[in-house]
């Protein structure tokens, strides 16, 4: 799944024009990823909305856009690695 949150960084390329709705969608992946209680749940909420994202990939947008869909990203990225790291515990 880290392929599909490693496309979040590289969604737009940076102008002086900003696109919300790139980071609108970057924070709704991130937020139902991080709603889910079971790993395979993220791991498909990740997988349904990466799919929606990818419309995104020339989009350009500003260096705080930029922050805002890394940070949601990576906040994503945390709550997969913490299902995963809660089903390896005994």
């Amino acid at each position: 799944m880290r392929l599909a949150l490693a496309a979040l960084p590289a969604l737009f390329f940076l102008s002086g024009c900003g696109n919300q709705e790139a980071v609108d969608a970057a924070v709704n992946m991130s937020d139902a990823v991080c709603a889910c209680k079971q790993l395979t749940c993220a791991q498909e909420m990740a997988k349904k909305h990466n799919e929606r994202i990818e419309k995104f990939k020339d989009a350009r947008g500003t260096e705080d856009d930029k922050a805002k869909i890394l940070a949601a990203g990576k906040r994503a990225q945390a709550c997969i690695t913490a299902l995963r790291d809660s089903a390896k515990a005994p």
